[in-house]
C-alpha cells in the first residue's frame, strides 16, 4: 500500500474558536482515526502565512491506502451517514482537504 498524508485546514466562526478547538482535538480526531487505514493524527494552529490564509487550524493524518481517494471517500460517506459529526462551530467556507504522498 501506498504511504499518503492527509491534510485538513480548517476554521472556527468568529468567536466560537474554543467550542471549536476542543470538538475538533476530543470528538472530530477520535472519529477520524475510526477509520481503518488512517492514523497518527497531528494538530497544529497556523502560524504566520503570505497571502489569502482563512484556515486557523492544520491536522495531519497518516494515511496507510493505495488510492489517497479512498480515504477521503470515507471521511465523506461518514459525515453523510452520521459516523463523523459536524459542529457548528465549523466554518465549512474554509474546509479544505488535500493529501500528498510520502516518501
Amino acid at each position: 500500500m501506498g504511504k499518503h498524508t492527509l491534510v485538513s485546514l480548517t476554521a472556527a466562526k468568529a468567536g466560537q474558536e474554543a467550542e471549536f478547538k476542543q470538538w475538533y482535538s476530543d470528538t472530530h480526531v477520535k472519529e477520524v482515526l475510526a477509520i481503518p487505514g488512517i492514523s497518527n493524527a497531528r494538530l497544529s494552529k497556523v502560524g504566520a502565512a503570505f497571502g489569502y490564509m482563512p484556515w486557523q487550524q492544520v491536522a495531519m493524518f497518516d494515511l496507510d491506502f493505495e488510492d489517497p481517494e479512498e480515504a477521503i471517500g470515507e471521511i465523506q460517506a461518514r459525515i453523510k451517514n452520521g459516523k463523523i459529526g459536524l459542529h457548528p462551530s465549523i466554518e465549512m467556507t474554509a474546509v479544505s482537504l488535500f493529501t500528498f504522498e510520502t516518501p
